[in-house]
């Protein structure tokens, strides 16, 4: 009984290490990858007339954090009162921070102006074009031996309020 215990408790021993170990391969966003994020948010953004984003140091380690937990799911924080930040996820085999960006900002073509509001399919380009939306920060993770990346971006202020996106989701006015 003593052996199968000691068996069990050093395979288990071993699987927490391998999660805690394997699951992620700290990455984070490159200086390069920090301006390609920016660069194409604020090219979105002004397409829509809407003012750049800054990037906030602040955002970027929440998204980090969330990023090195290797979820596929938005984080448990999304949407509560108590928040600063919206967010959005991508992630993909060898997916880069343009693909991320760009991605999400295809949900335009989903978007009706005429009836603005949230639409499931949709909250990843509202959220981008956001009007009052000011900063972002993001992060990004090697997931699973190496099998994905996920990119996170963190919002502030939080955006995709209802009743709200009449005057900060603006159609394309470029």
């Amino acid at each position: 009984m003593t052996s199968q215990r000691f068996g069990r408790t050093a395979i288990a021993a071993v699987l927490m290490l391998c999660v805690q170990a394997c699951a992620v391969s700290a990455q984070g966003i490159s200086a390069v990858e920090q301006q390609t994020i920016i660069s194409l948010h604020n090219g979105y953004r002004a397409q829509h007339c809407v003012p750049p984003l800054a990037w906030s140091a602040e955002l970027a380690a929440s998204a980090q954090r969330w990023a090195d937990k290797c979820w596929i799911s938005h984080s448990p924080h999304g949407r509560t009162p108590t928040t600063r930040y919206s967010e959005n996820i991508a992630w993909g085999g060898d997916r880069t921070a343009a693909s991320a960006v760009d991605a999400w900002y295809r949900e335009v073509d989903k978007y009706d102006f005429s009836k603005p509001g949230f639409v499931h399919g949709i909250g990843h380009f509202t959220q981008m074009v956001w009007k009052n939306t000011k900063q972002v920060g993001c992060g990004v993770a090697q997931c699973y031996f190496g099998a994905f990346r996920i990119w996170v971006c963190h919002y502030a202020p939080q955006g995709n309020w209802p009743g709200q996106f009449p005057q900060n989701v603006p159609k394309r006015c470029k």
